[in-house]
């Protein structure tokens, strides 16, 4: 589960998540639709991290040429995005030092 505390390193997430709640409750549109959805007479981050969540369940991505890949359009992707998927779909080594998806891509040519 995702913490709602923002992180407290100077400059970091803290800092940003401070000045937006900022600006928020400087907004009265905003205090007053805050007010009328959850209740409160300030802006929190639970609150706000609770909106984004729900207007991001409500964006729909149009069809984009990863969308026709998945479909099966082993065309809809150029050769350079093909290696930087395929690139990104193996296991991570000590040297790419990131998490790569477990699922594996192949494509036939």
């Amino acid at each position: 589960m995702l913490s709602h505390k923002p992180r407290s390193a100077a400059g970091g997430l803290a800092d940003s998540s401070n000045a937006m709640l900022k600006r928020l409750n400087d907004t009265p549109e905003c205090k007053k639709a805050f007010k009328d959805v959850f209740g409160v007479d300030e802006i929190e981050l639970e609150p706000v991290t609770k909106a984004l969540a729900t207007f991001q369940r409500t964006v729909v991505s149009s069809r984009s040429r990863f969308d026709q890949f998945i479909a099966g359009n082993k065309d809809a992707l150029e050769d350079n995005t093909m290696r930087g998927l395929h690139r990104s779909a193996r296991p991570p080594t000590a040297t790419t030092a990131r998490t790569s998806p477990t699922t594996s891509l192949t494509t036939s040519a």
